[in-house]
């Protein structure tokens, strides 16, 4: 196993449930320079999936979110 390498390993993300809601925290660069990635930008619509150790059926974000750049 051992840490993710390459462009996965570009990102850092917690997750707290907290008061019946979840909070996610993620980090990585606005602009990796990477062809697999996307440049981050005021206005960027981002989908947020669930990984569950399933092989099907895994849950996913209905809506993306717009990121609102500060």
């Amino acid at each position: 196993r051992g840490p993710v390498e390459g462009d996965r390993g570009d990102v850092s993300a917690m997750g707290r449930w907290s008061d019946g809601t979840w909070r996610l925290e993620m980090k990585r660069l606005l602009d990796t320079g990477s062809p697999y990635d996307v440049l981050i930008a005021d206005g960027t619509y981002l989908w947020v999936a669930v990984f569950d150790h399933t092989q099907t059926r895994h849950s996913w974000h209905m809506r993306p979110l717009r990121l609102i750049l500060q």
